[in-house]
């Protein structure tokens, strides 16, 4: 249980007009970004103002901005490991935070990025999470800029391609955690996805991993904590909503759980589950927060003109 909040402080801008944050580690240091006060020119109407991102230390209030890549305008963090090594994106600013802005899939240490390389597209390269052993985790285009895959990079073999589902053509890996378990979606050409987990090379359907009676339709796993516990978003075939949901593994972590010690084969899916196609307002409504999801700001709120 929270207690009282005491001490509240505004996270600072750059000099310009709006801001966000996406990550705090144990140090308490803030990972965020914002617009600055320069006028970028490879901004479009109404964008008028460049982003970068930025560490600040609340204690002894000291900012460090996390610089582009040669060639750059603008940067976005999105998540930082308890080291302070902060991933994310640099590109340019067109009509604002936006997977068409992100050019580059970054890793900055010490202030300094340095390209994590890409799956051949040009756009839509983005680190999405970092662990403490600074395994990288994201989404980068393919070829021609059609589709895109998750990725997993490491310093001994660089970008590597997680792949999708069997019949799908695109995904995202938006969480790693310490153990080297990553959590996304894979989604088929209409939209459709399904919240997977990607470990030791493998990539599961976590809808096979649910009791096979669940209403809920695991959509998009976009956390996961050192004891394998998922969050994220599912479809509700009852409401027709989309919900959030946190799956708990049957392991050693877990074992004493109400429902793992009542969970058996015959209440288990043990195959896969069958793919369920989404009503085309609930595909529409999922493909924006994925879009979205780590330029949550994107849609309009962040760089606004003067």
């Amino acid at each position: 249980m929270f207690g009282a909040i005491g001490k509240r402080t505004l996270v600072p801008t750059l000099g310009g007009n709006n801001g966000d944050v996406s990550a705090i580690n144990n140090a308490g240091i803030v990972l965020g970004f914002a617009e600055t006060a320069v006028h970028d020119t490879s901004c479009i109407a109404p964008q008028v103002l460049g982003t970068e991102a930025f560490q600040w230390d609340a204690d002894s209030g000291e900012i460090r901005v996390l610089a582009p890549l040669q060639g750059d305008t603008v940067t976005a963090a999105f998540d930082m490991n308890q080291h302070g090594n902060a991933v994310g994106a640099s590109g340019i600013c067109g009509q604002g935070l936006a997977l068409t802005s992100a050019l580059h899939a970054v890793i900055w240490r010490n202030s300094s990025p340095t390209d994590l390389g890409s799956l051949g597209g040009s756009y839509g390269n983005l680190g999405n999470s970092i662990n403490n052993h600074v395994h990288v985790v994201g989404q980068s285009d393919l070829p021609g800029d059609t589709t895109t895959h998750g990725f997993l990079w490491t310093e001994d073999r660089g970008i590597q391609d997680l792949g999708t589902l069997p019949g799908d053509v695109s995904s995202s890996a938006n969480q790693i955690n310490d153990h080297g378990r990553v959590a996304g979606q894979s989604c088929d050409a209409a939209g459709n996805c399904r919240a997977v987990i990607w470990q030791d090379g493998a990539i599961t359907d976590l809808n096979s991993l649910i009791p096979a009676d669940s209403t809920l339709f695991l959509l998009s796993a976009t956390a996961i904590n050192s004891h394998g516990q998922i969050a994220g978003s599912a479809f509700d075939q009852n409401t027709g909503a989309i919900v959030p949901f946190l799956a708990t593994p049957c392991n050693e972590h877990h074992a004493d759980d109400q429902e793992c010690r009542h969970a058996s084969h015959d209440t288990l899916s043990t195959r896969e589950r069958p793919k369920i196609t989404l009503p085309e307002n609930v595909r529409k409504q999922l493909q924006q927060r994925l879009a979205l999801g780590r330029f949550r700001t994107g849609s309009g709120q962040l760089g606004r003109a003067e």
